[in-house]
């Protein structure tokens, strides 16, 4: 899954399956229903959000990835990737403090509530990109989903890559009990349509 330039698109067996649009929206998030995985690389922490939730909430397994490059003044301090599935019984993007909720409200604005939103100066700065970095954790990505569709012997369900030292390592997660994302006796795991989503609707 893909948001940011203004596409989704995911894999159904054979067949693939593109919807244009944002997955910020519903008609447009709605249609990954006919998926049974999502790859998600989502350049905004509201799309991230959204996947998140439908991860747990319509049982829709994600594996979401990312690239970090810290950089100041055209130098780079520090780079690293991320792969992490999102499914029953896995620790989610909430547990693990990695969506930032004021992000997550900017992004789910409309164009109009963002100008007039007195809380919002400015406008996120992207983060750079490596395509060398991009395709690693791309592979890793399609490891782990190996690993979790077809049996391939390969346990970890979120990995890190350092990319300083050329290590990728395991990093073991469990649902926080009282997370309203992926807590089995709390959350959002399996109640569908029962529970509202907070993707736009304009």
């Amino acid at each position: 899954m893909r948001e940011g330039r203004g596409w989704a698109h995911c894999g159904i067996g054979p067949v693939k399956l593109s919807a244009p649009g944002s997955v910020l929206h519903h008609g447009v998030a709605e249609r990954l229903f006919r998926c049974d995985v999502i790859f998600c690389c989502t350049d905004t922490h509201g799309s991230r959000a959204v996947l998140n939730q439908l991860a747990y909430q319509h049982w829709l397994p994600t594996i979401d990835m990312g690239v970090r490059i810290d950089a100041t003044d055209g130098q780079i301090s520090a780079m690293a990737g991320r792969v992490q599935m999102l499914a029953p019984g896995l620790a989610c993007l909430q547990c693990e403090s990695l969506l930032d909720a004021e992000a997550v409200r900017r992004d789910l604005l409309t164009d109009s509530e963002r100008q007039a939103d007195p809380y919002i100066v400015g406008e996120a700065s992207p983060q750079p990109a490596v395509i060398s970095l991009n395709g690693t954790v791309a592979s890793l990505a399609i490891t782990t989903f190996l690993a979790a569709v077809v049996g391939l012997p390969a346990r970890a369900r979120r990995l890190n890559y350092r990319v300083a030292e050329g290590i990728v390592r395991p990093v073991a997660t469990e649902p926080n009990p009282t997370c309203i994302v992926c807590s089995a006796k709390r959350g959002a795991p399996g109640q569908g349509d029962r529970w509202p989503m907070f993707w736009r609707r304009d």
